[in-house]
Parts: C-alpha cells; structure tokens; sequence
C-alpha cells in the first residue's frame, strides 16, 4: 500500500511539472486592419491570453520575422504579473518563468503604410517540459479580398483556424473569390484522409467550417499535427493545425 501510495503521489507531482499551455478567452487568429487610404495606419489588436495549465517552467517565445512589405512596422507586447510591460520585435527570442496557473497578455501592433496586403506571422512557444507550439495568424488589410493580388486569383484563401492547437473543436475560416464547387478535407501527416468537412457548391465571400477532432467514422482522433486543405476550381490552399489533448 505504502509503494502504491508513493508512486500516485510520484505521478502526480510529474503531471503538476508538466505545463501545458491553453489560449483564453477566444482570440480571432485572423486580425484585419482598415483599409490603406494615402495616410500612414497602425493597428493593434485584441488581447491574447494565454494561460499555463501545468508546472513553472521557463518559456521562449519568438516571432520569426515575416515577409513584411517594405515601410511596414510589427512588434508583440506582453503583460505579466511582477513585470514591465514590454514590446518585442521579430526574430528577437524572450524568455520568461511561466508560473502555474498564471496568464500572460499579449497583442500585436501592426504599422503600415500601403494596401491591399496580407502577412502570415507565427509566435513559437518553448520550454522543456513542453513539446513546441506554433500559434499561426495572418493580417490583412480591410480591402485585401478586393486586390488583384495572385493568392486571390487562385479562386480560395484558408484564413487559417481558432484556436490552434486546439481541443476539441477548431474552426477554420476561408475566403471564395468567386462561386464555385469546393472541398474542404482535413489529412494526417501521413498524407491520409480524416475527414472531408465540405463538398459542394458555395456561394463567393467568407465562410467557416468547424472540425470537432473526429474522422469520416465519427470517432475521436488522438493528439497530433493535421493539415486541412480547400481545393476549387482552379486553386487548392494548405495549413496545418495542431490537436492538443
């Protein structure tokens, strides 16, 4: 009884070292700022919290520089208990003690001085006691679906998906330019079909579709890296989401 006792207790104090970190409240993945008209424009978006669930443990976070157009500014911001607010640029790495049930606040503040564009960014959490997390987002400028750029010509733009990692459920938001017959299908990272979540007509504009973690039987799916792709007429658009449990 005694060895039954001292290893619960062993595994207990393994689970409460392990952190795990969990996006709180709901935060749209997809910012979209005002539309560029001849004036310099700086957006800042909503908060991001972000909650660790598991141990203190240090924490790396890192937003690898993207492909900005020439004169647009990015940094992200934080606020966390004990200490200074402060932004970061990209590609410069910040490290922190992530205490046990505690949440940092994050934003982004984008400044931008030509339109239409949209920019895909990522924030990359690391710790040892974590396997890494990518948080994938885009921003657009609000008259980017009307641009004449080539991702739009493709006939289909996946926004992305909220939350990601997520459990259970995500949702993934795209974009038809124009009507047309589409598919949408979630694959494992083997190449394999899971599930096919739409396929049929859909009328032009946005759209959403939620995938609860399951496969084409109806059962669960286990933890792991999945990609979900929109096919159409004359364009097809990959991403990739992470399921957490």
């Amino acid at each position: 009884m005694r060895r039954l006792l001292l290893t619960l207790l062993t595994l207990i104090s393994a689970l409460l070292l392990f952190s795990d970190i969990l996006e709180e409240p709901g935060f749209n993945h997809s910012l979209v700022g005002d539309a560029y008209a001849g004036e310099q424009l700086v957006f800042v978006s909503d908060t991001l919290y972000v909650t660790n669930l598991g141990g203190t443990d240090d924490f790396t976070i890192l937003m690898p520089a993207p492909d900005l157009p020439a004169g647009w500014i990015m940094q992200w911001c934080f606020e966390y208990e004990g200490l200074p607010s402060l932004c970061v640029i990209p590609g410069i790495p910040w490290t922190f003690s992530f205490g046990r049930d505690t949440t940092i606040k994050i934003d982004f503040t984008i400044v931008y001085d030509s339109g239409p564009e949209m920019v895909n960014f990522e924030l990359n959490w690391s710790a040892d006691s974590i396997d890494d997390v990518v948080m994938e987002f885009s921003f657009r400028t609000e008259d980017y679906v009307n641009s004449n750029s080539s991702e739009l010509i493709s006939g289909a733009i996946l926004r992305g998906n909220y939350p990601n990692p997520f459990n259970p459920e995500t949702r993934i938001d795209y974009n038809l330019a124009e009507a047309g017959d589409i598919e949408i299908s979630v694959y494992d990272v083997q190449g394999r079909l899971i599930n096919t979540l739409f396929k049929g007509y859909e009328s032009a504009g946005e759209h959403t579709v939620n995938w609860p973690g399951i496969d084409e039987a109806g059962s669960t799916v286990s933890s792991g890296i999945y990609f979900y792709k929109l096919e159409s007429r004359i364009g097809t658009s990959t991403r990739k989401m992470i399921l957490l449990k």
